[in-house]
């Protein structure tokens, strides 16, 4: 009810797809058991940075959160942060009744390459399949605007 009709929402979520390293980052620390003190955090950057490139631990050498301390404790610690996928993103779109009017990315250009046909670029399953093309397409969060119906 805050919404009228044809009003307009800004809207930032976090992608699960996105976020699939620092998931298995969390999970890991979870594992072990470790703490989030300062000596522990700068042990684990240590530890993640040694990593090879492409282990999901040191993936996440590539978040600009992991190089401060309260920054990289909250990406590696946090206890409640929610995740979405696109796919839930529109069927809650559609139950409150909104409409998706776009993702403000710098992947719109790529999107356009992969599918021409989308003009608007507001196909939710076309976004679905190219970010499951391309993971890290919405790594900081999906920003969005939608309107209400």
């Amino acid at each position: 009810g805050l919404v009228r009709p044809g009003g307009l929402m800004h809207i930032g979520l976090y992608s699960a797809t996105a976020r699939a390293d620092i998931n298995a980052a969390r999970t890991y620390l979870a594992q072990k058991g470790r703490d989030y003190s300062v000596g522990e955090v700068r042990r684990l950057r240590a530890e993640f940075a040694g990593r090879a490139p492409g282990d999901p631990l040191h993936n996440i050498t590539g978040f600009s959160d992991f190089f401060s301390m309260s920054e990289c404790r909250d990406l590696l610690f946090h206890v409640q942060e929610h995740q979405f996928s696109i796919p839930q993103i529109a069927d809650f779109l559609r139950e409150i009744g909104f409409t998706f009017l776009g993702f403000e990315t710098p992947a719109r250009t790529s999107y356009h390459r992969r599918f021409p046909d989308d003009r608007t670029a507001t196909d939710l399953a076309n976004w679905a399949a190219f970010e499951a093309e391309n993971p890290s397409t919405f790594a900081a969060m999906y920003q969005f605007w939608i309107q209400k119906n």
